[in-house]
């Protein structure tokens, strides 16, 4: 008999017991079986903590319901359980299907987080905003309809047809953040085009592993980079660069499964080579995502000084934006903008100065988007409209640009749903234009696994406009 598959609900108890239970409803509906935290623990302790992890941890799907209350942080963290549990699916790869409660859906007063939970809040559901396209329930029974629906969705995925090409989304390993995805696609790239080793023997190995993973498999290139680096760190003649180089690639390969394992590598990777501006953030993101913030922001800082160090615009640009991050994890919005906004224009310049670097127009594009939803976390909804149709004006040229680029297509999906929120006069507009999108992908066999709820999702979010 086949397993079913387990889908652990995260969200704050005592303001969604109902939702909870419409959601274990939509789970057994969809065939899924459903896991939820607060039916094994009652007390918020190490216990809980541990527990719920391993929950995620046991996981195939991750549902995270968010409304208007952070929750609870237990005694030595400095985040809520629900946005560990986010965290965790993320560092793992998991699947994650986010719901944000839609602003007509009715709440008494004590449902509301005021204070600083309030502004974490804002910062968890920006930072979500940022990285993934959310679905919104106005009733309880409104939430297991939207859970059955991308549920089902997940159950209908398939593999791509052929293997994925450059300039395209690595569609096995689609759930990873995006950051993680494209260090991993150019440490396989690498590897398979220019691959390592003393002999020809060993350079063949890697070539073929990378091969096996770059079809999806990293169980073969693991071992081989393992080897590797072992052997670098305990042969007296190796060099810094050499080693940081064999850490670097096995932090890549091995961030899918363990962030803490990744951290460590390019930690190590960025004292034996310092001056390499990447290991720095990377080394930052992964030290990020296991809530290590002061040793993530120590990174940032030493990658913004290796940035300046080298006068690179984009270096420097890419730090600013990668230390705004850290401040909207910890809920202090203003700085966020700030940062944000501070590698926008180094952005802006490089772009204006590169205007057939698509990458670099990509870039500007993805800046203002995280503005925008910044902006919008605060409730500045004309700022952050302002910032999003920037955003869309960028992605719509370069979706001209290349039409076969499905990351790019769906991008200006995205912008779409954003104006939906941020444009209320416009909403109808802007979900059929993404609804026109993601349709035609998902017809050409283009749309992701992860983005297959996306169609269903729009046209409900438009048939609750009439």
């Amino acid at each position: 008999m086949t397993r079913r598959k387990t889908v652990m609900i995260s969200s704050t108890a005592l303001d969604l017991p109902k939702h909870r239970d419409q959601t274990r409803l939509a789970c057994e509906h969809a065939d899924f079986d459903p896991k939820d935290m607060m039916e094994h623990l009652t007390a918020l302790d190490a216990t809980a903590v541990e527990t719920s992890l391993r929950m995620v941890e046991d996981a195939d799907v991750d549902v995270g319901i968010f409304a208007h209350r952070y929750g609870t942080i237990p005694k030595g963290h400095d985040v809520s359980i629900t946005e560990m549990e986010y965290d965790r699916a993320v560092e793992l790869g998991r699947r994650r299907l986010v719901f944000f409660a839609h602003k007509e859906h009715p709440f008494i007063a004590a449902d509301f987080e005021t204070g600083p939970g309030a502004e974490k809040l804002a910062a968890l559901k920006a930072g979500i905003g940022a990285e993934r396209v959310s679905a919104f329930f106005k009733s309880p029974e409104d939430l297991r309809g939207h859970v059955q629906a991308a549920l089902a969705n997940l159950k209908t995925d398939s593999a791509p047809t052929r293997p994925p090409t450059q300039g395209e989304v690595l569609g096995q390993f689609h759930d990873l953040p995006d950051d993680q995805k494209q260090t991993l696609l150019a440490t396989l790239k690498k590897l398979y085009d220019a691959p390592t080793g003393g002999t020809a023997g060993e350079r063949q190995e890697t070539k073929a592993a990378a091969e096996e993973a770059l079809a999806g498999d990293l169980t073969d290139i693991k071992a081989v980079l393992t080897r590797r680096y072992q052997k670098l760190a305990v042969e007296a003649a190796s060099s810094d660069k050499a080693l940081a180089e064999a850490a670097r690639d096995l932090a890549a390969v091995v961030s899918p499964t363990s962030r803490a394992q990744a951290y460590a590598l390019y930690k190590e990777a960025a004292e034996r080579d310092p001056d390499d501006f990447w290991t720095w953030i990377e080394c930052a993101r992964a030290a990020r995502d296991c809530h290590t913030v002061d040793a993530a922001m120590e990174a940032f800082n030493r990658a913004l000084a290796v940035g300046r160090s080298h006068g690179d615009d984009r270096e420097i640009a890419i730090a600013q934006d990668a230390k705004a991050d850290i401040y909207v994890r910890q809920g202090n919005l203003p700085e966020a903008v700030r940062r944000f906004i501070g590698a926008n224009a180094a952005m802006a310049r490089r772009a204006a100065a590169a205007p057939d670097d698509l990458d670099e127009q990509r870039d500007l594009s993805v800046s203002f988007d995280r503005i925008g939803d910044v902006l919008s976390a605060q409730g500045k909804l004309d700022d952050a409209l302002a910032r999003y149709r920037d955003g869309l004006a960028i992605r719509e040229r370069l979706a001209a640009a290349e039409p076969s680029n499905t990351e790019w297509q769906r991008d200006v999906a995205v912008s779409h749903v954003k104006l939906a929120g941020a444009e209320p006069d416009k909403t109808r507009d802007h979900l059929t234009r993404a609804l026109e999108i993601v349709t035609e992908l998902s017809v050409g066999g283009r749309l992701a696994p992860a983005d297959a709820w996306m169609p269903d999702d729009l046209r409900r979010r438009l048939a609750d406009l009439e």
